[in-house]
């Protein structure tokens, strides 16, 4: 690799989300089509908890030495 390789650590104050309800296939008596329902996060609704951060602080940031990911002789 030709980049640095970094040992990253903070602290994320925010909320976590989450949708009380399960995900579930429900057919759609119109036009045949099968549909996704119950999700309320992310791509298509496809998550039922996200996590809301508001702050990041206490960012320390360590360099790894590159010779720890060479293969051993």
């Amino acid at each position: 690799m030709g980049c640095p390789l970094y040992s990253v650590t903070a602290t994320f104050v925010g909320r976590f989300d989450h949708a009380d309800h399960r995900l579930k296939a429900v057919r759609d008596k119109d036009t045949a089509r099968m549909t996704i329902g119950g999700g309320a996060f992310g791509h298509l609704g496809g998550w039922d908890s996200q996590i809301v951060i508001g702050s990041v602080s206490e960012v320390i940031a360590t360099k790894i030495d590159p010779s720890t990911y060479e293969p051993k002789k």
